[in-house]
């Protein structure tokens, strides 16, 4: 986009969530533990209260997020002057809330209805193995079984597949995708 000599603002989906930042802003600024409790509520579903008012609160922060993003960046698609190039966060939620089974499959469209279609999606697919040597804090099950959740929503979204060994090949198609957005 500098390159095109564009103007380009920048937002980090996560680090400037709200969900991101009552988390680990608030809750983790006052008790780390409390923070970790949170976290740890998600993944285990043995205290059902608790799992399903975490849960809650999650879906209902994510969906605040994605609101609020719809009506602050709204605007810029479809505008001649102005272009919103997103990354997968919006859709990582949904492979997310899908792997912890938080959301019904009616909640979870209702929620990927909203999400604005970007005008470029490319999907870096990694292999599970490799993506678990980059990130160790989860176990290779969660690697595998997130794989299959993420070509579960990719393949429903036209997109450019890149295979994370490839990424050299593909600069062009993406570099055309660009050049035809921006012009």
């Amino acid at each position: 986009i500098q390159s095109k000599n564009l103007k380009a603002k920048y937002r980090h989906n996560v680090r400037d969530s709200f969900y991101h930042l009552i988390l680990h802003k608030g809750i983790g600024g006052v008790s780390e533990s409390s923070k970790t409790s949170i976290e740890a509520a998600l993944r285990n579903k043995e205290n059902r209260a608790y799992f399903s008012i975490v849960g809650f609160i999650k879906k209902a922060l994510l969906l605040i997020d994605l609101i609020y993003f719809n009506m602050r960046y709204g605007r810029y698609k479809g505008a001649k002057t102005k272009t919103l190039v997103c990354d997968r966060y919006f859709y990582d939620e949904i492979v997310q809330m899908r792997y912890l089974e938080l959301a019904s499959g009616t909640f979870l469209r209702f929620y990927e209805n909203l999400i604005m279609k970007p005008d470029i999606l490319f999907f870096v697919k990694s292999d599970p193995m490799v993506a678990y040597g980059r990130k160790r804090e989860y176990d290779k099950d969660y690697f595998m079984k997130k794989a299959g959740l993420y070509s579960n929503v990719y393949t429903a979204i036209p997109h450019i597949g890149i295979q994370d060994n490839d990424l050299k090949s593909n600069d062009h198609a993406i570099k055309a995708d660009i050049d035809r957005v921006l012009g």
